[in-house]
C-alpha cells in the first residue's frame, strides 16, 4: 500500500500530463483532480479510486480497488491480465447491468464529495498550473457540465 501512496504523491508533483491539477485532503482521504490539455479530467480519491473522463465529460476508464475497467460502445468492460508462463494475456468481459450501475453510483458519490470539497473554503487545495480560485472555478464549471447520470464513452481513448 505504501508504494501506491508514494505513486500518488509523485503524481501531483510529476503529473505534467494534467497541466491543471489540485490536491486536497477531504474526509481524511487524499484527493487529486486534474485536467489534461484537451480538457480531459481525472479524479483520484485515495490510491484505489481513479476515474478518467474524455473531453466531453464521458467516463472512459476506471481503476477501482485493483480492478481495471474500460469503456466499449457505451458499456463498461473489466480488463484482466493472465500470466501464461512468460507471456501475459489480456482478456475482457462486459460487466453486468447491476455492477455497472453500482460503479456509476460510486462515481456519483465521489463527484458529490468533490463538489462539496471544492466549495468548502476550509478545505485547502494545493494547485499546479492555475491559482486556487481559478482551479475551484474550473472544477465547479466542469461538474456543472456533466450529464446525469455520467455517460459512458463509446471508446476508451477518445
Amino acid at each position: 500500500m505504501a508504494l501506491i501512496e508514494q505513486d500518488r504523491e509523485d503524481l501531483f508533483r510529476d503529473g505534467s500530463a494534467m497541466r491543471v491539477r489540485g490536491e486536497a485532503t477531504i474526509d481524511g482521504t487524499l484527493w487529486l483532480f486534474g485536467f489534461r490539455s484537451q480538457g480531459q479530467a481525472t479524479l483520484y480519491a485515495g490510491p484505489d479510486h481513479v476515474f478518467q473522463f474524455n473531453a466531453d465529460g464521458q467516463l472512459r476508464r476506471i481503476f477501482l480497488l485493483g480492478q481495471r475497467y474500460v469503456t466499449s460502445n457505451g458499456r463498461l468492460k473489466v480488463l484482466q491480465l493472465h500470466s501464461r508462463g512468460e507471456r501475459l494475456k489480456l482478456s475482457s468481459y462486459l460487466v453486468e447491468d447491476h455492477e455497472q450501475q453500482r460503479l456509476l453510483s460510486q462515481l456519483d458519490e465521489l463527484l458529490l464529495t468533490l463538489k462539496h470539497g471544492i466549495a468548502d473554503p476550509s478545505i485547502v487545495w494545493k494547485t499546479e498550473g492555475i491559482d486556487v480560485d481559478g482551479f475551484r472555478e474550473r472544477v465547479v464549471k466542469w461538474l456543472a457540465s456533466l450529464a446525469t447520470p455520467v455517460p459512458i464513452a463509446n471508446i476508451v481513448n477518445a
